[in-house]
């Protein structure tokens, strides 16, 4: 996974779940009138949903990245075309309403192992946690 080096003083603002629609919304108007960009880290069956806030989040100038499909707890523990199929079933909602591929990928509670970071590697992901 990568840990950008960067200032002490900066912080990454990242969002993840979503898009649930008014509770992103809100979010995003604070963003918009603050001057702030964010990542937002979605679900697929959630873009599904919200397709046109999903479609907001890119054309305010904000970062997605996958989170799954369905921030499943068996991920780690699935078998490696099914683990991928979880993956580009996410991208391909992502994909279907904002056109961008995601580049990031942030694993459901943190969880991931070798196997999953070297997957998500091959399939041009880079793997972001989070530390507060």
């Amino acid at each position: 996974f990568w840990t950008p080096v960067v200032s002490p003083k900066l912080v990454a603002l990242t969002f993840d779940d979503g898009p649930y629609g008014e509770a992103t919304n809100q979010i995003l108007d604070i963003l918009k009138e603050e001057r702030v960009h964010a990542t937002f880290f979605l679900l697929g069956i959630n873009v599904e949903k919200y397709p046109a806030i999903t479609k907001r989040i890119v054309n305010e100038g904000h970062v997605i990245g996958n989170h799954s499909y369905a921030h499943s707890h068996r991920l780690g523990y699935m078998p490696t075309a099914d683990f991928q199929a979880d993956v580009r079933h996410a991208e391909n909602s992502i994909v279907s309403a904002t056109g961008l591929h995601p580049r990031y990928y942030r694993p459901p509670w943190g969880w991931h192992t070798p196997s999953m970071d070297e997957q998500l590697k091959d399939m041009g992901y880079v793997v972001i946690l989070w530390d507060l």
